[in-house]
């Protein structure tokens, strides 16, 4: 008789466990990031080869104003499009600042590099098929 009068009060300790202990696991939602569409160059790859080190290198990376993007396929690299952060003189004669780091990966099918990805955040990875 005892245990009847206390299971109210026992199963209300129990609610209030279970519910601080699921709370923990509880996942932030964060917003996306806003994307400025006008704030964006686009590059598209003329680099001498399909090789990784060609492919990472920001002066084989020339501005276009097209900012279409190819049809992603990831077998070599054609456009990347990227924040003002990381060019240089954008106002006049825009180039992707050095400090840009690109990352290449191998499509092993066809023996290319494309682009995998790209240090700015806001940035637009676009590769096209061989």
């Amino acid at each position: 008789m005892n245990i009847i009068k206390k299971l109210p009060l026992m199963a209300f300790v129990l609610g209030l466990g279970l519910m601080i202990s699921m709370s923990s696991f509880k996942e932030e939602v964060k917003e996306p990031a806003k994307y400025d569409q006008n704030a964006s160059y686009a590059f598209e790859y003329n680099g001498p080869d399909f090789n990784q080190a060609s492919v990472e290198l920001a002066s084989n990376w020339v501005y276009v104003a097209n900012t279409d993007l190819c049809n992603g396929a990831k077998v070599k690299p054609c456009r990347i499009q990227v924040s003002e952060d990381y060019v240089n003189n954008p106002s006049t004669s825009p180039a992707l600042k050095s400090i840009i780091n690109i990352s290449a990966e191998l499509n092993t099918l066809h023996g290319t590099y494309y682009v995998k990805g790209l240090d700015d955040p806001t940035g637009l990875i676009s590769n096209k098929p061989n």
